[in-house]
């Protein structure tokens, strides 16, 4: 990969990965090269948790929460086994029914610099309107108003762990005693509480 991760100390202004100009505040972790990471470290402009970091993929407040006990262990990342919950400062709520790509991985864990939530689209040919029982479309539909829009893989959901993902996995949670499709109950948490997303393409959620 050749890229690994630091975390800025002061404004950073760098290049990304598509040679596109970015800035990085005081706080902000991400992905560089080697070779300016060491300048910048020779600048006190950056750092890492520990010299070892350097051969490190994923920024250390990374983790995956795993919903189902499984044999399942990552040299990257810490691995609880529990209900959905924001552990991490940056977490994947991963329900393993569903094939985990570890080389999506540093990707997806660098977009929640940016966003608040990344999940997968579930299917490009399905909408809210064809899951569910009756009672539960009406349900969906009292909230969000529009059946015709995807529906969301919530078999593997990135977060950063904020006051808007907080709320959600409550709503999420709350939506979910009542029964019925657990992507009909996630939609109406994410039009009650409305965190800053971005849907993944559904090749991220493919069986």
């Amino acid at each position: 990969m050749g890229r690994v991760w630091v975390k800025a100390l002061t404004i950073i202004r760098t290049l990304d990965e598509h040679a596109q100009r970015v800035v990085f505040q005081p706080g902000d972790w991400f992905t560089a090269n080697k070779q300016d990471i060491r300048n910048w470290l020779a600048n006190d402009q950056v750092e890492l948790s520990n010299p070892a970091t350097m051969n490190r993929v994923l920024p250390p407040e990374c983790g995956i929460v795993c919903t189902t006990e499984i044999d399942y262990k990552n040299d990257a990342l810490d691995v609880i086994f529990s209900d959905p919950a924001l552990s991490f400062t940056r977490t994947l709520i991963w329900n393993p029914k569903l094939l985990l790509n570890n080389n999506l991985l540093p990707a997806a864990f660098g977009l929640l610099s940016k966003w608040e939530i990344l999940v997968p689209i579930s299917d490009y040919s399905m909408l809210a309107a064809d899951i569910g029982t009756a009672e539960d479309r009406e349900r969906t539909r009292a909230i969000i108003h529009d059946l015709r829009v995807p529906v969301y893989d919530v078999r593997m959901i990135f977060a950063r762990r904020c006051l808007a993902t907080t709320k959600l996995l409550a709503v999420y949670a709350e939506e979910m005693e009542s029964g019925g499709d657990d992507r009909l109950a996630f939609l109406r948490a994410l039009y009650v509480v409305k965190p800053y997303i971005l849907a993944l393409p559904s090749i991220w959620a493919e069986k």
